[in-house]
């Protein structure tokens, strides 16, 4: 053990596990465990939310914990939707705050305030660092909580006093987060319910992306001949879309889910859920046989086994015996008459290798089936959240080269200081903003179930010049997208707006 100054044990600790960048908005409270964090190893957020929003997308790729700096309370208070979405994700991301000088804290000083029961309903760990001699084990064990299925957020309070301190660096292990659980027992079982079903049928979600399951599920469903469906509003690309078993995406309302697997005795989770949003009258899938199998167990639905989605379908796979192949119900066809197909099209032409960061709500239902899905290629907030994706795509920016943020103009405009670190860091992300003067989903929510036109879901923003004022280069077009091969070219972050103007047609929850 080496005696060592608190901010200099911090420092020590993130580089020795990894830990940078730290994402963060400082302010007083935070300056003195940052004294030891150079320029290079700190990305500024003009927003203390977007902080979070970049360490969530960017721990979507890395799958390792990213590291989140907020100012006290009131900075976790501002990105208490960013967290939300983060744990909904299920992602690893370790958040930690500045809070006041402990030997005054009697007196209610400002800033101060309890963010360990703000914060609780949503991290898997969470602790006050009392002791310089603490600070290292305190980040290892949040990095090992936040590491152990399924991923999750991890909180650490640091008063300042502490990184004033001296205590004792040790240079521990980085944790061992091998996550490669399959009980072979379990899996016969399954097996021989599958033998033995008549027509069942594989259900898939995120943690086959996160897991590296993809490949395994395609030769799952192959040598069964089975269709495989996408879990409702899956946050990452739940299957390859361009295998010939792919079935579409499930809707996000039980009558529509039982329609579609009506003829299916016995449904084969895997690696997602069953999510829903609009209420309807019938009961999900009565009278189904439902196994899930992940890491991520909820119980809401079936017999669940715990084990890695992508190690279950490894080894069943040896266990079950091929059938005739299935019938395969089509995805939906592209109506090319359709303004916004139209432009999903040259989005999947230009950008198909690119990872996509999607908030383009109302249009998102023609952006998973015109563009599809593949490996770490498509990601959209699960929560509901609104203003994710440009953080998300900024994070995810600093992992990959290729990143294209699809945006609707009310979504843009909830995070539009993302642009700010976009720029100054150079991060290499696109950006297509559908421009379709208002909020299209509410618009459409309103009129198909309460037959209104709401004036106030309508509203014109000059986007070229909140664009402009960043310094991001930008261009506007109709839905032709003259400068669609520009926005690919140009060196750097870049945007193009797209006039959207004409009724997508689409009600987004079936």
């Amino acid at each position: 053990m080496i005696a060592m100054i608190g901010y200099k044990i911090l420092n020590k600790t993130l580089k020795n596990m990894k830990l940078f960048p730290v994402f963060g908005n400082p302010g007083t409270t935070e300056i003195p465990m940052l004294e030891g964090v150079s320029s290079d190893e700190y990305i500024l957020t003009l927003h203390d939310s977007i902080s979070v929003g970049m360490a969530d997308g960017r721990a979507q790729l890395t799958r390792k914990p990213s590291f989140v700096n907020l100012h006290s309370i009131l900075g976790v208070g501002n990105s208490m939707a960013f967290i939300y979405s983060a744990f909904v994700h299920r992602v690893p991301v370790i958040i930690t705050a500045g809070e006041q000088d402990s030997r005054h804290i009697f007196y209610d000083p400002l800033l101060s305030g309890n963010i360990g029961d703000m914060i609780s309903p949503y991290v898997k760990y969470k602790f006050e660092v009392n002791s310089a001699n603490d600070i290292e084990k305190s980040i290892r064990r949040a990095y090992t909580s936040s590491m152990a299925p399924p991923y999750s957020l991890s909180f650490l309070g640091f008063p300042m006093d502490i990184m004033g301190e001296e205590g004792k660096y040790s240079g521990l292990n980085l944790p061992d987060s091998n996550s490669n659980v399959v009980d072979i027992n379990a899996v016969k079982y399954i097996a021989e319910m599958i033998n033995s079903s008549k027509n069942p049928v594989m259900v898939t979600g995120y943690e086959l992306d996160m897991y590296g399951g993809i490949g395994y599920a395609r030769a799952f469903a192959s040598k069964l001949g089975i269709p495989v469906f996408a879990e409702p509003f899956a946050s990452r690309a739940p299957f390859d879309s361009g295998d010939k078993n792919y079935a579409g995406d499930l809707p996000p309302v039980a009558a529509l889910i039982n329609d579609k697997l009506s003829e299916h005795d016995l449904i084969i989770i895997v690696g997602g859920d069953i999510n829903l949003y609009p209420y309807s009258k019938a009961d999900l899938l009565e009278g189904k046989e439902i196994i899930k199998i992940g890491m991520d167990i909820s119980g809401k639905i079936g017999d669940s086994y715990f084990m890695n989605p992508a190690a279950f379908l490894q080894s069943v796979i040896e266990y079950i015996k091929p059938r005739k192949p299935s019938v395969i119900p089509g995805k939906p066809a592209i109506d090319k008459n359709s303004q916004i197909q139209r432009v999903m099209l040259k989005i999947s032409k230009n950008f198909g290798d690119y990872t996509i960061s999607d908030e383009s709500i109302s249009a998102s239902p023609f952006l998973r089936n015109i563009v599809g899905y593949k490996p770490d290629s498509y990601f959209i907030g699960k929560s509901g959240q609104i203003g994710w994706a440009l953080p998300a795509a900024a994070g995810m920016a600093t992992v990959k080269d290729k990143v294209l943020c699809v945006i609707g103009d009310g979504a843009f405009m909830y995070t539009s200081q993302t642009l700010w670190t976009i720029k100054n860091y150079n991060l290499p992300v696109k950006i297509i903003i559908l421009d379709n003067h208002g909020y299209g989903i509410l618009k459409k929510f309103s009129d198909v179930n309460y037959k209104e036109s709401k004036k106030y879901l309508s509203f014109s923003i000059e986007l070229k010049k909140v664009l402009d004022s960043f310094n991001i280069e930008s261009r506007e077009n109709d839905e032709t997208m003259e400068d669609i091969e520009w926005l690919r070219n140009i060196k750097g972050p870049a945007a193009l707006i797209v006039n959207v103007d004409k009724p997508y047609g689409y009600n987004l929850f079936g």
